[in-house]
Parts: structure tokens; sequence; C-alpha cells
């Protein structure tokens, strides 16, 4: 049995092909049955892994079909599809399950291609012995306890993941310019769990595009109304906030992800300049044609590029130089300690006067005292956050610190 063969059984020429394609662009061997003889036939020959089962087919329904496996003592794992009410896919469900069948899920038609995808991959998961071990030990750990690829899923699957928020003013004159996007998955008894928990998992599973585009849409939503909240305040037009999100290198070379963003933009009525786009210095290059080739699909559309994490010295100055960041991000390790180190003071210095040379605005982020505040202004810097400035805020907390920031 190879864990990448599905059986599909649905009378509907249209939805097996539908089927069909998604499941081959993630990997998988298909065959398709619209009867329960050339299911049945398949299902001994084919030897699938995987099987979509309808329960309302002509002959005998999905359930019968089923109950069929179950005397034929299958191994196939199965995600039930159905048009009808959930109560009747969940009768379904637990009748299967009773009978020794293993089900993974359920599709409620009309069904999208992300929750499929969704299913698919914690199918795969399940054959891949050391999808929560051996690709754990280079990721960080929250004391005894790591996300599994299921609640993963879940998580992207209801959308838990929620936005903190982190202020961002002016080097100059200390004016509100915006906010970071900080994703926090609120987890019972543990907490907000942070992106260098969540991320790798999801990364290395393919689904952080689909979390980074869940993402964009609270932050890009909730601006758009900021910006229009401040302006009905101000009773007239003024300056609009930007939003900075982190995107990783995956989400970075996804070929739909600039017209993702540009759509929601769109949706919300937020202009593509008020978005900037965080990319952490990656540690190696394999291709630098290829990486600015996707940085410019974002910048062409007006999209704000920043180089976080500048410092750690991973890109060449010629690989910045060519490529069309806006600006660049000073590793906070740095200025963290930069009034209690003079290394660390003269590495953030090093670091804006390169980033003045070469044209770029600075932004510092790690700012927990006054005198680091002092230091990094008078350097020159265009933008600031940090603890000292505010820690991050939930949604509904952004208001009243805007007030009382703007009123002090």
């Amino acid at each position: 049995m190879k864990r990448n063969r599905l059986l599909i059984i649905d009378d509907d020429p249209l939805i097996c092909k539908t089927l069909e394609h998604i499941a081959q662009k993630a990997g998988f061997e298909v065959m398709s049955a619209d009867s329960a003889f050339s299911f049945f036939s398949q299902l001994e020959l084919f030897d699938p892994s995987l099987i979509i089962v309808d329960l309302l087919m002509p002959e005998l329904s999905g359930t019968e079909l089923m109950l069929r496996m179950a005397e034929m003592h299958s191994k196939a794992r199965i995600i039930i599809t159905s048009g009808q009410d959930q109560s009747a896919i969940d009768a379904a469900v637990t009748l299967a399950k009773q009978n020794g069948l293993s089900v993974i899920g359920t599709l409620k038609k009309p069904f999208s291609a992300a929750n499929l995808k969704y299913l698919l991959t914690l199918h795969l998961s399940h054959f891949d012995k050391t999808i929560n071990s051996a690709q754990w030990e280079d990721a960080p750990h929250n004391s005894e306890w790591t996300p599994s690829l299921e609640e993963i899923i879940r998580v992207i699957e209801d959308d838990e993941i929620t936005l903190n928020f982190q202020p961002k003013l002016s080097g100059s004159d200390g004016a509100l310019l915006g906010f970071e996007a900080l994703a926090r998955w609120n987890v019972p008894g543990r907490g907000h769990i942070t992106p260098s928990l969540f991320v790798p998992l999801a990364e290395r599973n393919h689904l952080y595009s689909i979390m980074t585009k869940n993402i964009a849409r609270k932050g890009i939503d909730w601006l758009g109304k900021l910006n229009q909240q401040t302006t009905a305040k101000s009773g007239q037009e003024s300056a609009p906030y930007g939003l900075a999100f982190n995107i990783t290198m995956n989400a970075l070379y996804d070929h739909d992800m600039p017209e993702q963003f540009l759509e929601l933009c769109n949706e919300y009525g937020v202009a593509p300049r008020l978005i900037t786009l965080e990319i952490s210095e990656p540690d190696a290059i394999k291709n630098l044609e290829e990486f600015i080739s996707a940085l410019e699909r974002f910048n062409s559309l007006g999209f704000r590029l920043s180089l976080d994490d500048f410092g750690t010295g991973h890109m060449a100055i010629r690989e910045i130089v060519r490529s069309p960041f806006d600006e660049v991000k000073i590793d906070k390790k740095f200025v963290a300690i930069c009034d209690k180190s003079p290394e660390a003071k003269a590495i953030v210095r090093c670091c804006i006067d390169i980033a003045k040379n070469l044209n770029l605005k600075i932004v510092v982020e790690g700012i927990e005292t006054q005198d680091i505040r002092d230091f990094v202004e008078t350097e020159g810097c265009f933008a600031i956050q940090g603890y000292l400035i505010s820690k991050p805020l939930q949604a509904e907390q952004v208001p009243k610190w805007i007030h009382d920031y703007t009123s002090a």
C-alpha cells in the first residue's frame, strides 16, 4: 500500500475531475470510480491508502460502501464528502468508526480546495514516521510541548491564529507611522504561542502560504478599518498608518502570493504602499536572480520590502544592492544590548552607516531603554519600535493606545 494512492468514488464527473486535479498537484496517484462495481474492482487492484467516498451514490450509498469495506477489513483511510446536512455526515462518520474504519475528515459540498489540501496533508503525515520527531530536531521547543501537524492543520482550518500589533514611531519626531503585525496562537493552558514554535511545522508541510494569506487578511482588514476610524475622528484626511508583516522565504517564492496580497488590499481599501513585507536575512541565496525576481513581484505591485535581521551578515552587500529593498531592519539582539556592550553598539552603528550609504531607510527594533532610543535617533534612523514604546497590543487595545500617545 503506497501512502499517496487515492481512490475517489463519486457519480459527478466534474467533482471527480476537480478532486483528481487537486490531489495530483499534491503528489497523489489517483483513480476514480462512478459505480460500486468499478469501485470494488479498483479497491482490490489499485490498493489505495486513502479513499474519498460520496455518501449519495445511485446504487449503493456511501454508507453501504463503507460497511462493505469494513467487512473486507480495508486498511485504507477515508474522507467522507456529501452535500447533505452536517448531522447526516456526522452520523456516517460515527457508523464508519464503529465498524473499525479510519475516517480522517469530511468535506461538505461545495468544498474548498484548501480544506481538501489540509486533509491530504494530514493523511500523508501518518505515513511519515518522523513527522513529529526528526523534523523538530532543529526547531525551537516550548518546554515539554510542541504542536502536532494535526493541531496546525486544525488551527489553520479554524482560522485560530490571531494578531497583536506593535507600534512603529518615526525616528525623527516620534510620530506614529504604523504597526507591525505579530502572529499569535492562543493555546488553552499554555497561553500565547509565538511563530517560532508553529511556523517551522507549517513551513515544512507546505501550509505556510495558506497561513500567510489568513494572517494577511486579518491584518489588512484591521488596518483598513483603523485608518477609516482615524479619518472619521479627525474630521479630515489624515496620513494613513502602515502595517508590516513577516513572511518567510517559502511564502516569498509563492508566485500567487503578491496577487493575493493585492486582492486583499483592494478588498479592504488599503493602498499597497502602506504594506511592508519583512523578509528575514536568508542564511544563503542559492539563486540570486530567482530571489530578486520574487522580491520584484511584490515591488512591482507597490508593496514595500524590508530586509529583516540586518546585521547577521548572511547576505553580501552586492546581493543587497541588487535587491529592491526599501529599508533594512537591524537585528534586535544587537540593539537590545547596545547600551551595555560597546561591541554591540559598534555593530549597530556600522549597520546604520551601511544602510545610509545604500540609500535604504533604517528601522530599529528592540528599543528597551531611553539610552538606546537616544542613540539610534541620534544616528538618524527612520523608524523605531520596542518595549520602551509599547509591547505588542491586542487589536482592541490599539485605539486607546493611539489616543493616549497622541494626546500626551
